[in-house]
């Protein structure tokens, strides 16, 4: 996943995890020595979770959707089943990742949101979207859920 903005995602972490003023500005340095994601760096060394990215990423006050490359991303196995074969394939969705209460589910239209809110809430989860290609999503789609 791609952060356009660093200094902002390091705000958005700090506000999961005790991130120091020091820590942002050491793994700027680093991401402009490395040319790695900011999420990346921070949880190499350390300092915080990848849950901790997502649930930082899932709280930017306005609610940029990220697109991402799923083949890059990739699906965690054990967060695929919060959705049904039949969810899946009627919203055009995959769960690609689960933290906690957090569910990160890539679609390929926004207009999935309201029925994705729908089904999270009545499990008490929250859920954050990520845009990704139809033709990656279908292919997930078709890996995880046998038909």
């Amino acid at each position: 996943m791609s952060m356009n903005h660093p200094r902002r995602i390091g705000q958005l972490i700090r506000s999961v995890v005790p991130l120091t003023d020091h820590d942002i500005e050491e793994i700027l340095q680093e991401q402009t020595l490395s040319h790695r994601p900011f999420g990346q760096i921070a949880v190499a060394w350390g300092l915080c979770s990848p849950g901790q990215v997502w649930q930082a990423w899932a709280r930017q006050p306005d609610h940029t959707i990220p697109h991402i490359n799923l083949e890059k991303v990739g699906v965690d196995a054990q967060a695929v089943h919060l959705l049904s074969n039949e969810q899946a394939r009627q919203l055009h969705a995959i769960p690609i990742r689960h933290f906690d209460s957090l569910v990160v589910v890539a679609v390929s239209e926004l207009s999935t949101g309201e029925a994705l809110q729908a089904l999270f809430q009545n499990g008490n989860l929250q859920f954050a979207m990520v845009l990704a290609d139809a033709a990656q999503i279908d292919s997930a789609v078709n890996q995880y859920f046998r038909n």
